[in-house]
């Protein structure tokens, strides 16, 4: 009971972020990078006990991130290392793909 609780609370952490950087988006940039990263930092973390599509969905918000603050190189990682986690849900997925189009 204990370790689903925490798996819980490591989920919503990892959403809370990912949708306040996409909040941020375009009147905060460094805000958004920040918790983006925060993002990314928790889910590898807790990639073991997340699901696959919220660990895609932190790189793929943090590979947008990256891309609206102009570092390109840096973006295209990220959206890969996204590309690479197995993606089912569908709103995911599209969010991806739209992102790296």
């Amino acid at each position: 009971m204990g370790q689903q609780r925490s798996r819980l609370a490591s989920a919503e952490k990892v959403r809370q972020l990912v949708d306040s950087a996409f909040a941020s988006r375009y009147h905060d940039v460094t805000t958004m990078l920040q918790l983006s990263s925060e993002a990314v930092a928790l889910a590898e973390e807790k990639s073991h006990e997340l699901p696959s599509d919220l660990v895609a969905a932190a790189w793929t918000q943090y590979g947008n991130a990256l891309r609206i603050a102009t570092r390109f190189e840096e973006a295209e990682r990220a959206l890969d290392r996204a590309g690479a986690v197995p993606i089912s849900d569908p709103s995911t997925k599209t969010n991806h793909l739209e992102v790296t189009s």
